[in-house]
């Protein structure tokens, strides 16, 4: 069913807008324009509410010029976007792609930080970063900088205790942005979503070269 809609605008800037329903069940289309309206207005102002947030967060950072902030602007870059959607465990991968990006090299650690909680490591695994030999490693989240690279524990599978297992980029404001899961694009999140996590951050000493 379809609402048909009569709009007659006034010849004066100042004059009302007058809506006139032509169709006769107009009643019943009304009612499903507004069920309908009201499904969808929550998606939609999520969507709004974030490409706002994306928007105050390239307007501040585009006023530093410092490795960590051009770290942080490109992964801003991504928000929204889709990284190798059909592939599973790519947050570590998402972060070495910015790096490289940014032109940034960082290694993966022969001292990680987790030791001992896992037995595999690699540039694909997110405690890969992990490590004194890699930066400065910052276990206070008020120690946060932009570009800072973030680690959290425990955040699936079934690892022992205290293993690292994703990691994302600092962008200020108590915010990171990673890549989580395959089904779902880059995106801006709280450190605070981490509730069950340890968090642990490393400044990689390439950002001072």
């Amino acid at each position: 069913m379809r609402l048909l809609i009569d709009l007659s605008i006034g010849t004066n800037k100042n004059d009302a807008v007058q809506i006139k329903p032509i169709s006769p069940n107009w009643k019943y289309a009304f009612l499903t324009l507004i069920l309908a309206s009201c499904i969808s207005i929550k998606p939609i102002s999520m969507w709004f509410d974030n490409q706002l947030l994306v928007e105050q967060f390239r307007q501040t950072n585009t006023l530093n010029n410092s490795v960590g902030d051009r770290v942080a602007n490109r992964a801003i870059a991504w928000v929204g976007k889709s990284y190798k959607p059909h592939e599973k465990e790519r947050c570590a991968d998402f972060v070495r792609f910015v790096l490289r990006q940014s032109n940034v090299r960082v290694g993966i650690t022969s001292k990680p930080w987790d030791a001992g909680k896992q037995y595999h490591n690699g540039s694909l695994m997110a405690r890969s970063f992990f490590g004194s030999d890699i930066g400065i490693i910052l276990t206070n989240p008020k120690q946060f900088q932009k570009g800072d690279l973030i680690g959290f524990t425990n955040t699936y599978g079934n690892f022992r205790r205290g293993a690292i297992t994703h990691v994302g980029i600092y962008v200020g404001k108590g915010k990171i942005v990673d890549r989580s899961t395959m089904s779902a694009p880059v995106r801006i999140r709280s450190l605070s979503s981490f509730s069950n996590s340890q968090i642990i951050g490393v400044r990689p000493y390439a950002y001072q070269k």
